[in-house]
């Protein structure tokens, strides 16, 4: 009902996965979603995580920017990006530049803009485990990086609105296996 009340209208499960965050060298450094990001879907999209452990910082609970400081980040994050792609096309190396070492441009530009303001962001915190959450997909967001000897265990589900009406029974009849980005607007309206 949550999920129908926030889109206004019924909804489809594009993608479900189950992550379970350990770490357990003391010096690795946080990688992956582990780094300040936003997904990059479409607006409509809705992450939905299903804690099925405690949530705390020591296990690597979600840290998530609002939406409205999200937004000026992402704006100040797409200039600096550009400019520092320019500079870097000048270098001999750039093409060597594969799509991760792209994504560790931004993730580091946006740490350095969060921590240069000192921003405030959410993260959940619950002694028990099934905490449900959710947020926009482009909200700047980090987790999953855990203090060694803990760990996280979390659903995260991307959803969307659909103008098609289907019971929970058949939105979780089918396997939801992570296979695009985004879906093709033709499976969910």
């Amino acid at each position: 009902q949550f999920i129908k009340e926030s889109f206004k209208s019924d909804y489809y499960i594009y993608y479900h996965v189950l992550y379970k965050s350990e770490r357990f060298l003391k010096d690795k450094k946080p990688e992956g979603s582990e780094l300040w990001h936003a997904d990059g879907g479409p607006g409509t999209c809705m992450n939905l995580m299903i804690c099925h452990s405690p949530l705390n910082k020591m296990n690597g609970a979600m840290k998530i920017i609002p939406w409205r400081e999200s937004k000026s980040l992402l704006n100040k994050l797409y200039f600096e990006y550009k400019k520092i792609i320019r500079e870097k096309k000048k270098e001999k190396g750039f093409a060597n530049l594969n799509r991760l070492a792209l994504r560790e441009i931004k993730c580091a530009l946006l740490e350095k803009f969060i921590n240069e303001k000192s921003l405030n962001y959410f993260q959940p915190n619950s002694s028990n485990s099934g905490m449900i959450y959710a947020f926009r997909n482009n909200c700047v967001h980090a987790g999953g990086y855990t203090e060694v000897g803990h760990e996280r265990f979390v659903s995260v589900m991307h959803i969307y609105p659909s103008t098609k009406k289907s019971t929970v029974e058949e939105k979780f009849r089918h396997a939801h296996n992570k296979i695009d980005g985004h879906p093709d607007i033709n499976k969910f309206s």
